[in-house]
């Protein structure tokens, strides 16, 4: 059956609860759309900019981030070397009438030009001189910007792990900076006391705009709300996002399945009551109930039982017909109590959440990053080559580009090599969709 895809995710907790304070502010959250996208790939014509943890693209150099052009070949035009750490995260935003690409990861410096885990480059691979930001390490570590997301106002939000931003106090692991100066503002202080893996946006509308944070943290601001919290534009928590027991803290994706209602989250989110065994793919429902204080609140139930894969899953895209893709670092699918299908690092269910068994792709290492685009998908991570199934000639290539049939394009091809370890993409973004 030939699909269309979306390309929507959100950040959301296996089980939550938003909490607020009356009927008005009830009415915000439930209207409110928690979407974005965790090592996200989007796709268009004019080229893929490629982001990872690798040295050289089709034999030639490229530090960390390289250009393809509509089939799959190295754009030689964009000339970008980033160093000293990997890029985990590339976005597009504008400054003035100038599209830029802004990147984050855990670099000291881009074409020879010091940056400290962030940097905004034009199309042509320049450096923004005005954009130069300089986050102070954590506390015992690195730099690591995780998540860089704009916010349609001039500014982007940067999310991670890393100390306060130009001596601006409040702006540790998670910050707002103009795109023109690179200043971070300064009346924005969430202050997540530990690394923000995602940030999400709300839908825009008429509501005021705000944010989920997933990660690592115990609190935001002082204010306790383990692994997730909705942040509003003044950068206060605005609901708290309440964890049932026994949830871990490792959050890598989480998707909205607009069409199914329901939301599709991705890591290693807890333990199975049942039997002790974590759980590493959850889909949820909001369920409306009122919370013993009187107040209104916002419940992530379960609303089916999903594939149970037997590792982290740190990708997910659905399709616009209700089903899914997913990614990550597992071996095996558990259909039920009775059967397990030996279906490594990618699968897909369908609109009932049902294991779809006519796709049984063979990869040879993880898949970190799913994008699904008009008619097609674009799958990137720790791998090299792509089978369509046993027997089907391999695609080699660490970038796959799947048709609405699920097919691999042989033609669209890259060979990535990384200086003393395995290459890995980390994010992909396209250019023309934001023009």
């Amino acid at each position: 059956m030939r699909r269309r895809f979306t390309s929507i995710s959100i950040g959301i907790t296996a089980f939550a609860i938003l909490t607020i304070s009356g009927c008005d502010r009830f009415s915000e959250i439930f209207f409110q759309d928690l979407y974005a996208a965790v090592e996200a790939v989007q796709t268009s014509g004019d080229g893929l900019l490629v982001v990872g943890d690798f040295s050289r693209a089709n034999g030639e150099e490229h530090n960390n981030i390289v250009r393809l052009n509509g089939s799959g070949k190295v754009d030689e035009e964009f000339p970008v070397s980033v160093d000293g750490g990997v890029v985990y995260t590339v976005t597009l935003a504008s400054i003035g009438d100038e599209t830029v690409a802004v990147i984050g990861g855990t670099f000291t410096s881009v074409n020879g030009i010091a940056r400290t885990g962030v940097a905004a480059l034009t199309l042509d691979g320049t450096v923004v001189n005005s954009f130069a930001p300089e986050p102070a390490p954590p506390g015992g570590g690195i730099v690591a910007v995780r998540k860089v997301l704009p916010t349609g106002e001039g500014t982007v939000l940067l999310a991670g792990r890393f100390g306060i931003i130009d001596g601006v106090a409040g702006t540790e692991n998670m910050a707002e900076l103009d795109l023109e100066t690179g200043a971070p503002r300064a009346d924005y202080t969430p202050r997540p006391s530990a690394e923000v893996y995602d940030v999400t946006p709300g839908l825009p509308g008429t509501l005021p705009a705000r944010h989920v944070i997933v990660g690592a943290f115990a609190d935001v601001g002082g204010e306790a709300t383990p692994y997730a919290a909705a942040i509003d534009r003044a950068g206060d928590s605005v609901a708290i996002v309440a964890n049932s027991a026994g949830l871990g803290p490792l959050y890598r994706t989480v998707a909205r399945n607009s069409r199914a209602g329901t939301y599709i989250t991705g890591g290693q989110l807890g333990i199975n009551s049942a039997d002790g065994s974590p759980y590493y793919l959850r889909e949820f429902f909001e369920q409306i109930e009122t919370l013993p204080d009187g107040t209104f609140g916002y419940v992530f139930a379960s609303r089916r039982a999903v594939p149970e894969p037997n590792a982290e899953v740190y990708a997910v895209a659905p399709f616009d017909d209700g089903g899914y893709l997913a990614g990550g670092a597992f071996s095996s699918v558990e259909l039920d109590s009775a059967e397990d299908w030996r279906q490594a690092y990618l699968f897909a269910a369908d609109a009932g959440g049902r294991f779809v068994s006519s796709f049984t792709p063979l990869l040879d290492g993880p898949v970190y990053a799913i994008h699904t685009s008009g008619s097609f998908a674009y799958v990137g991570g720790a791998f090299s080559s792509f089978e369509n199934g046993f027997g089907a000639t391999p695609v080699e290539s660490a970038v796959i580009r799947l048709d609405d049939s699920l097919k691999a394009d042989p033609d669209f091809t890259v060979t990535l090599d990384a200086d003393g370890g395995a290459p890995v993409v980390y994010d992909m973004v396209t250019v023309a969709e934001f023009e």
